[in-house]
């Protein structure tokens, strides 16, 4: 497996895979190995679409990790496609956003060093980053307020809704 732990393969977005399994004489007999769905469908108590899902899955460790249209997170086995875990960000109740609808296209990876390097995926949503353990999709406590910070507090002007704001 070749691993894939930013967007855009690596820090310098490159878009480049040293993986060769995949040459001009067999990629005709290629299959679908597994598919995996989101499940987001529209909410009319949030009046919300989920939008298109625009996704660059990451993948270290034999993991993939995902966003949804919802800007939620789940954490997928490479090999099987089944769903570790999913983390459910609540911005979907903040409502539909107008013109352009959901979009959040990866998440970010992370490794603590002061935590036994563990590695954490960064969500950020409409108004908040949050820091999960990759391993749980659990929020990681020490980070913030148990888990996640603001995106909209301490900006220069006020946000007179934050509902306007699109941080995805």
């Amino acid at each position: 497996q070749v691993e894939w732990p930013s967007y855009g393969g690596d820090s310098a977005s490159s878009k480049y895979s040293p993986a060769d399994d995949i040459t001009p004489r067999n990629v005709q007999g290629l299959k679908i190995a597994w598919q995996w769905e989101h499940g987001e469908k529209a909410l009319a108590e949030y009046g919300t679409v989920p939008y298109r899902f625009e996704n660059q899955p990451l993948m270290v460790d034999g993991v993939l990790y995902v966003t949804t249209p919802y800007n939620n997170a789940a954490a997928l086995d490479a090999e099987t496609g089944k769903e570790l875990w999913r983390f459910e960000s609540g911005a979907v109740k903040l409502g539909g956003i107008p013109g352009t609808g959901f979009k959040h296209r990866a998440p970010a990876l992370w490794r603590d060093g002061t935590d036994g390097n563990k590695l954490r995926m960064l969500l950020n949503t409409r108004n908040q980053l949050f820091s999960l353990d990759a391993k749980t999709g659990v929020p990681v406590a020490s980070f913030g307020n148990n888990g996640v910070v603001s995106l909209t507090d301490g900006y220069p002007r006020p946000i007179s809704d934050v509902r306007h704001v699109n941080h995805g």
